[in-house]
């Protein structure tokens, strides 16, 4: 009997923000220290009365956040800062995610916490981020930080080891309430000093702006050209007249053929003087509108480039059924980046399944010009085996990489 073939959809939402040439995968904390003045203010404040406060600089992938440090968890349990960690030199205890968090860890905290042993282990804060943590912690709030998190991520753990449901809609105090429900510490988010939003704005801004400049001008001289060729049909219109006239003065008056001769030939001339001008004027017009049509094609393609990559899978095979026929992958992204899907289980599970490689299905294929790309993934030698001899339910990470960009998504197989 012929098994049917599942198609798994990854959808990509675009964005309006560049990654900047010097971004790399992981991104970096910067640390820094502010003074603010305390409330209420001294009498002839002096700086001995102003307080010192910690500001901290986050960037992953072109997105910036500036937090400052209001909600002071003890202990280290913020974002890994990845110049802490150079790529050659985690690699070396790649295994090793404790040492990642000790070695990497900072007090950046751009989402509310929850402290209790079972949110605190290292197991809890590794299950909603895969291979490659970038928090020392399982955020206690059901809304993205806006640093390219996913909030689907992180709940459905949160609900399973601690049995709370976080919705959107709660307050920072009911959220506070459900932590201490379950005997835990709240501690809300670090405060935001400046947005994700406000700062790429301008970036975006500073791009798109030249175009408008360019189309604005191409506009202006379309315009320009058109009073060209209005002017130059009223000429010819006048022209046309004049030679009307001259040949009725010749009817009239035989004895002046040479003068009248001579003003029809004056006429002609002016008429196709009058062309001339009507047809430079036309083909100034239309390359107007190329030069128009050219900037705004180019437009577009800078926003397709611009797209940013993210992983939504809405349904897989079962495992047998990915072992025999693999998946079709649908992923948006940058448009013309080539583009590789890939299927991973923990390495918990590759070592129970016997696997050398935590790999077991992947396939390659290039995001299209409407950056939307299609990805045939099938099952290697030994991923194939290990998904016949799996029992019940299976796993996995859907994970899509494309140039230092990388999305993905928790499933079961």
């Amino acid at each position: 009997m012929k098994s049917k073939k599942h198609l798994a959809s990854a959808a990509v939402a675009a964005a309006a923000l560049a990654v900047p040439a010097t971004a790399g995968a992981h991104g970096s904390v910067y640390t820094d220290t502010a003074k603010v003045a305390p409330t209420p203010l001294p009498a002839n404040a002096t700086q001995n009365d102003l307080l010192t406060q910690t500001r901290y600089a986050v960037t992953n992938h072109g997105y910036t956040y500036v937090l400052r440090e209001t909600n002071n968890r003890p202990g280290v349990a913020g974002m890994l800062d990845f110049k802490k960690l150079p790529s050659a030199y985690r690699t070396s205890f790649a295994s090793d995610k404790a040492r990642w968090l000790s070695e990497g860890g900072t007090a950046a905290q751009p989402h509310a916490t929850c402290s209790t042993p079972e949110l605190n282990a290292l197991s809890a804060v590794l299950s909603w981020q895969g291979n490659d943590p970038f928090y020392g912690y399982i955020p206690w709030q059901a809304t993205s930080a806006g640093l390219e998190d996913d909030p689907a991520l992180w709940l459905p753990r949160i609900n399973t080891i601690t049995g709370k449901t976080l919705t959107a809609d709660m307050t920072t105090d009911q959220l506070s309430a459900a932590c201490v429900g379950i005997g835990g510490t709240f501690y809300p988010a670090d405060t935001i000093q400046t947005t994700t939003a406000s700062l790429n704005a301008g970036y975006a801004a500073d791009i798109v702006a030249p175009l408008n400049t360019q189309i604005g001008q191409l506009n202006a001289d379309k315009l320009t050209l058109q009073g060209a060729l209005d002017t130059a049909n009223g000429a010819k219109t006048a022209a046309d007249a004049a030679k009307a006239k001259a040949e009725a003065d010749l009817a009239d008056a035989i004895a002046a053929k040479s003068a009248a001769e001579s003003r029809i030939a004056t006429a002609e001339a002016a008429v196709k003087a009058a062309d001339a001008a009507r047809v430079t004027a036309e083909k100034g017009a239309a390359a107007s509108d190329a030069a128009a049509t050219s900037a705004k094609a180019d437009a577009t393609a800078l926003r397709l480039k611009l797209t940013r990559l993210q992983v939504a899978v809405a349904s897989l095979p079962t495992a047998s059924e990915m072992a025999n026929d693999g998946m079709t992958a649908t992923v948006n992204g940058p448009a013309g980046e080539p583009v590789t899907v890939r299927v991973l289980v923990t390495e918990t599970r590759a070592r129970a399944l016997k696997l050398k490689s935590r790999v077991i299905a992947s396939g390659t294929g290039t995001i299209g010009s409407d950056a939307t790309g299609r990805v045939t993934v099938k099952a290697t030698t030994a991923g194939a085996k290990a998904l016949r001899a799996a029992k019940g339910k299976l796993g996995v990470t859907v994970q899509a990489l494309s140039g230092d960009r990388v999305a993905q998504q928790e499933a079961t197989l």
